[in-house]
């Protein structure tokens, strides 16, 4: 942990901690640059409005931030997803890096000594620079005039990030606690002798002064039926770490997210802790049919047939039949059945002293949020996620420390001018 660092967190524990990086810590901190790397479809935007988001509600009136929306596509409606404009037309828009060096700059001077914030600058590819723009114009005059242009301009916007935008941008973030987010856009690399499939703007500058580097990539779509068309209401996303100045550095896994909703935690909560998603982020069946949050040998399992016979038995089937919980087809079913025992507190005790809680996925999910069990579930989160940890730190061979038996076997210095 950075002392003295705010840490921003995602609202999504599993994405809190793999960006964390070591026990006890959950998001980014302030006073670095965080970039984020992914194709056109990947939900980066999504991932800035959760950090600003969760920022904004649980950091309270210290919080500051700005969303700067370089490509001008800025098209979530914040106010109905989280209760606020996260982007207005007041925003920062810069067209070129020297712009957004002086609008991050202003940011850092406007907030207050006990102030933190988050700035984010979606994103550099959508930047220019000033050497850029000039021979853009001294292009269109040539052209115009029949002439004949001479040298390139590739290198302005790439000189000035490396030995302007950055160096001098560290320690402005650093006193003013601001994490900088970049976003990058993805792109198939050309370059000859390189190794990675990908690149993105910035180069070797952005990868040296960033803290963490994450991409994301698209797994899978949800999609919902529309007649004969199917269409798409969110997603699920791989996040991975591929550069992280942490103890616990390239750490994945995947999100779910919603369009008109934000990161669902739950969601990806439950299927990180039951192992849902095969490695192509597709659910497996067998794991998605038998979520265990309770595993009680001596209590019967929570499946239709058994939870029907139980009203029977109980002499509760027909005023279930009669209650508004009833579905409308006319045909009993799990879910119902569960939401009109929940409603009673003596059915609902009886119920949990009878029935291990074994679910199907669908069916946990909606538990988890009818009971507000969502702490409960990041607990459980978490405690795997250590549980992995620790088996890491097994796989270790020296525990003690490198040098820890040589310093523990020298004899104490008599030169008190001398440090060993």
């Amino acid at each position: 942990m950075i002392p003295n660092a705010t840490y921003f967190r995602f609202g999504c524990m599993l994405i809190d901690l793999i960006t964390g990086g070591d026990k006890g810590v959950y998001g980014v901190p302030g006073g670095r640059i965080f970039n984020l790397c992914g194709d056109k479809s990947a939900g980066k935007s999504y991932l800035c409005n959760e950090i600003i988001a969760w920022s904004h509600y649980l950091l309270g009136d210290k919080f500051k931030w700005m969303y700067a929306d370089c490509e001008r596509g800025y098209s979530f409606d914040t106010q109905k997803m989280y209760g606020f404009d996260i982007h207005d037309e007041n925003s920062d828009a810069p067209e070129t890096v020297e712009e957004a060096y002086y609008y991050i700059t202003k940011f850092a001077e406007s907030l207050k000594k006990d102030e933190f914030g988050i700035y984010v600058l979606d994103s550099l590819d959508a930047l220019t620079s000033q050497e850029q723009d000039e021979r853009a114009e001294e292009r269109i005059k040539a052209i115009e005039a029949d002439k004949e242009m001479k040298g390139t301009y590739g290198m302005g916007k790439a000189k000035y990030l490396s030995q302007e935008f950055f160096p001098q941008l560290c320690k402005t973030l650093e006193d003013k606690n601001i994490l900088l987010i970049i976003v990058s856009q993805i792109r198939d690399n050309v370059e000859f002798g390189s190794f990675e499939k990908y690149s993105r703007a910035g180069g070797k500058a952005l990868d040296f002064y960033c803290f963490m580097v994450a991409w994301l990539a698209t797994a899978k779509k949800i999609t919902i039926k529309d007649g004969e068309k199917d269409v798409p209401i969110g997603g699920t996303n791989k996040i991975k770490v591929t550069k992280g100045k942490v103890p616990r550095p390239f750490r994945e896994g995947f999100y779910t997210y919603y369009y008109q909703y934000g990161i669902d935690n739950v969601v990806t909560g439950v299927d990180y802790l039951f192992d849902i998603r095969t490695k192509t982020g597709d659910i497996s069946i067998p794991a998605a049919k038998s979520c265990a949050w309770e595993n009680n040998p001596d209590k019967k399992p929570m499946e239709g047939p058994e939870v029907r016979q139980w009203l029977i038995d109980n002499k509760w089937f027909d005023e279930y039949k009669e209650s508004e919980y009833y579905p409308s087809n006319g045909r009993y079913s799990l879910e119902s059945a569960l939401k009109y025992i929940a409603a009673d507190k003596t059915k609902k005790k009886l119920f949990d002293d009878t029935f291990a809680l074994v679910m199907d996925r669908d069916m946990l999910i909606q538990y988890i949020y009818d009971n507000n069990l969502e702490e409960e579930l990041n607990k459980r989160v978490e405690e795997k996620w250590e549980k992995f940890e620790d088996s890491v730190s097994q796989a270790v061979p020296n525990k003690s420390g490198k040098y820890a038996k040589f310093y523990g076997t020298q004899p104490e210095s008599t030169d008190k001018d001398v440090i060993i």
